[in-house]
């Protein structure tokens, strides 16, 4: 798959296994139906991904509009969303345009057991006010709901108000398998994930041998695709003219991080000194991932000086060949 076709990707679910093109038969059948979704799976299992592509596959849905909530979304942000209450103060207090929902949106409301029960009732007064708009006028728009774990036992563990229970269980089920019943799809997800990260020019391959490629099939993979995705991006950080190779040391640092997140649990010691550098280093990753590799870009992001960046990457021996400054 050439670079050019990063674009084209977003509408596929990489892979050849017997998994993936279940889920592209699922995917396709439920985006040419009329029906509410709930999405479950595992955290790191990419349940916004498929959200977002049965939304781009729905050929009634040809627009752009796929509008998320969380539990975080502001609370006037969410009314407006929900029910158009005070449309434009609320964008004038939040500083920016609400996207409205109509027939061809989708709202996404990312993992329902996360928000309040009195979130999760005023999105249940939504879901039926969206049902009887699709019977007297025009079609409604796509609800997706994502959970972590089953939506029986988010019920019997009283995670759900009933109204919301009453409208969700006539949604149409979607399971995100976990990636460790999936590994065979994992080279075509490295080479991906390999597409999508900006490289100004450099197109980014990775070098590694069969043992190095078993290695990533057998591992557990607890956070998923989202672990996955955090190793390849560390690893195009170390990567010498676009080669990725030292996958085995990206691993390891993953490794560290989630020990020094279970001695924190704990209550077990450790050096603070290290782990902030350790963790610098990371944070300076992200942030660089985040800004296309502009020095310039990056720097106002983490609060310093373009100066005093460079002498990071110095410091923790970070490559920056391809890096740019455009100030």
């Amino acid at each position: 798959m050439k670079k050019a076709d990063a674009l084209d990707a977003r509408w596929s679910i990489p892979g050849t296994s017997e998994i993936a093109q279940m889920l592209d038969e699922k995917i396709t059948r439920i985006a040419r139906s009329k029906f509410d979704v709930l999405i479950q799976g595992e955290p790191g299992s990419g349940k916004r991904f498929f959200a977002s592509l049965i939304h781009l596959r729905s050929t009634r849905r040809t627009g752009d509009n796929f509008v998320e909530v969380t539990s975080q979304t502001p609370d006037g942000e969410l009314r407006v969303i929900l029910f158009e209450e005070d449309r434009e103060r609320q964008e004038g207090m939040l500083g920016k345009s609400v996207p409205r929902l109509d027939d061809r949106s989708t709202l996404f409301i990312n993992h329902i057991e996360e928000f309040s029960r009195f979130d999760q009732t005023r999105l249940a007064r939504f879901l039926i006010q969206n049902n009887v708009v699709a019977g007297r006028r025009h079609s409604k728009s796509r609800v997706i709901i994502s959970t972590w774990t089953s939506w029986s036992k988010l019920v019997e563990k009283k995670r759900v108000v009933d109204s919301l229970d009453q409208n969700v269980r006539e949604f149409e089920l979607f399971v995100v398998p976990p990636l460790r019943d999936h590994w065979e799809d994992i080279p075509a997800l490295v080479e991906l994930f390999l597409m999508q990260i900006p490289g100004n020019g450099i197109h980014y391959k990775l070098a590694v041998d069969s043992n190095a490629l078993r290695t990533l099939q057998k591992r557990a993979w607890s956070d998923n695709v989202r672990e996955l995705r955090m190793v390849v991006e560390e690893a195009v950080m170390n990567s010498d003219n676009g080669v990725v190779a030292d996958l085995s040391k990206v691993l390891d640092d993953v490794e560290k991080v989630g020990e020094i997140i279970r001695t924190i649990q704990s209550g077990g010691r450790f050096s603070i000194e290290q782990s902030l550098e350790f963790l610098e280093k990371r944070f300076i990753h992200r942030a660089l991932m985040r800004c296309s590799f502009d020095l310039g870009k990056t720097a106002r992001m983490l609060g310093l000086t373009e100066q005093n960046l460079r002498y990071r990457l110095r410091k923790y021996n970070l490559r920056n060949g391809h890096f740019t400054s455009k100030n």
